[in-house]
């Protein structure tokens, strides 16, 4: 009997030393174990170049995809593609979907997607979609890019945990400080609040959707979206939307401009494949002072959006990142095309050109 009640003593003392070690382990400030506690709640990238390579990876990944069932249905007419693609239930972006499956992470980019399909469904057989309750309004513009953040729009790169907001970005080593700013309201007066938890504020740019100017009306930021109906045709929409970073805080600076195709059918509005191009070409002003000639351009045949993209290093072989440079008013001309009907706006205030 005394040999049995040892035994469970000790049992018992284990058991406590055990649970113990565990809590000791969980409220430890050490990166790597909260890195390991949000392996699944937050992907890791080495730098950020790792980061915009993934971006960059991903985007191919769902050309070759697209490319390859376009080249066994693409000589369907429209109509016939569309049902096709409803028969197979074919999801252009699959290869982002199974980047994420590998990783068992639940980014911000299905949660919006999910949301999104939910909210075409609820407009129903309207000829004006409700644009100001479309959840694809968010401040990280880049579909793709959304892939790589979860529904906090925090990812970690190298050490630091970094959340971007629609006013900046901010960086932690703690976890528990970037979970606590969770509860937190958006807005750049919790700037205080993030600093006393530890956080350091790595990049802060304006929340309007005209950017942000100085005296001499160069804008290094700007983030907008706008929804057109094709003039040719009110059962046709496009959406573009617009990210500069010119004073990237790291990597080479960007200019960002995707567009997206939508048609209404059978009563329904549905993302689907049309015509759909995106240019932009003009002059910005390096170090806000000397002009500086950008151009790109997209045309092909998506079901869902197409990005141009312009970084740094397209104009500059060296120290494209730390360059500053803005854009002017009347600068950069963007031109959304969906079949023969074309917009062109002013980039820096979306004005007619």
């Amino acid at each position: 009997m005394k040999t049995t009640k040892l035994m469970i003593l000790l049992l018992l003392i284990s058991v406590w030393s055990c649970n113990n070690a565990d809590e000791e382990v969980t409220n430890e400030n050490d990166v790597n174990n909260y890195s390991k506690r949000a392996s699944n709640e937050i992907l890791e990238f080495k730098d950020f170049d790792e980061y915009d390579a993934t971006i960059e990876m991903l985007y191919d990944k769902i050309e070759s995809h697209d490319d390859a069932f376009l080249k066994e249905y693409g000589h369907l007419e429209e109509d016939e593609l569309d049902d096709m693609e409803d028969k197979l239930n074919y999801d252009d972006f699959q290869p982002v979907i199974e980047f994420e499956k590998e990783r068992g992470f639940k980014s911000l980019r299905s949660i919006i997607a999910e949301k999104e399909e939910e909210w075409l469904a609820q407009q129903g057989d309207v000829e004006v979609l409700d644009e100001k309750t479309d959840p694809d309004n968010h401040f990280i513009v880049d579909d793709v890019e959304r892939a790589l953040l979860n529904e906090f729009a925090e990812v970690k790169i190298g050490k630091f945990y970094h959340k971007f907001y629609d006013w900046g970005v901010v960086k932690t080593e703690n976890y528990n400080s970037l979970t606590r700013a969770r509860f937190f309201i958006a807005s750049i007066n919790s700037v205080p609040v993030l600093i006393d938890l530890g956080f350091v504020i790595v990049s802060t740019y304006p929340t309007n959707t005209g950017g942000g100017t100085t005296t001499t009306g160069c804008k290094k930021t700007l983030t907008r979206e706008n929804s057109y109906v094709n003039g040719h045709n009110g059962r046709r929409r496009i959406k573009v939307k617009h990210k500069v970073r010119l004073n990237q805080f790291a990597g080479a600076p960007k200019i960002v401009t995707i567009i997206k195709g939508y048609k209404k059918r059978r009563r329904k509005w549905r993302k689907r494949r049309t015509p759909i191009g995106i240019l932009f070409n003009g002059n910005c002003l390096e170090n806000c002072e000397d002009e500086l000639y950008v151009s790109k351009y997209k045309s092909v045949r998506r079901r869902r959006s197409r990005r141009a993209k312009i970084t740094g290093g397209d104009w500059w072989n060296t120290g494209a990142g730390t360059l500053k440079f803005g854009i002017i008013n009347q600068g950069i001309q963007v031109k959304a095309t969906q079949y023969s009907w074309s917009i062109t706006k002013d980039l820096y205030d979306n004005s007619n050109w």
